[in-house]
């Protein structure tokens, strides 16, 4: 997880800024965080501590980017009904949020609260659509029961 959240965006986002500061291009970055980069959950200190490195991250990178006019911005989604949620090797979180530990009717209203896939692409796309000279650092999107 550290690999990948920490490591591989510092490679990737590095890369592109660099790439993009030298060829003095604007434009934008974005990035896919998570609202565990705001506030912690419990059973998951070492996802949200990987998602608080990469809020700083972008953070330092903004102030970095505006000579160059490209706008850095972190997509920060709550639950999203996707198959990620399977996928936990955090074996707290997975007692904590596996289906296997709930009721199947709970299990379902929970799916069924989660943020769809489109609402997170929705929201991606009006980061990028705005006009020269506005910056959409952060969206924070969560579904309306389980905002933080």
């Amino acid at each position: 997880m550290i690999a990948t959240n920490c490591q591989g965006l510092v490679d990737v986002v590095g890369s592109v800024f660099a790439e993009m500061r030298s060829k003095n291009l604007t434009g934008n970055i974005v990035v896919i965080s998570s609202d565990a980069g705001r506030v912690p959950f419990p059973g998951l200190a070492v996802y949200c501590g990987t998602k608080f490195f990469v809020e700083g991250f972008l953070r330092s990178l903004r102030l970095e980017s505006k000579p160059n006019e490209i706008v850095i911005t972190s997509i920060q989604p709550g639950d999203v009904a996707t198959p990620a949620q399977q996928w936990t090797t955090d074996t707290e979180a997975a007692q904590l949020f596996s289906p296997l530990n709930r009721p199947p009717e709970e299990c379902q209203k929970a799916w069924e609260a989660m943020l769809k896939p489109q609402q997170v692409v929705e929201a991606v796309l009006f980061a990028v659509s705005q006009p020269k000279g506005t910056a959409i650092n952060e969206v924070l999107i969560e579904p309306i029961t389980g905002p933080v």
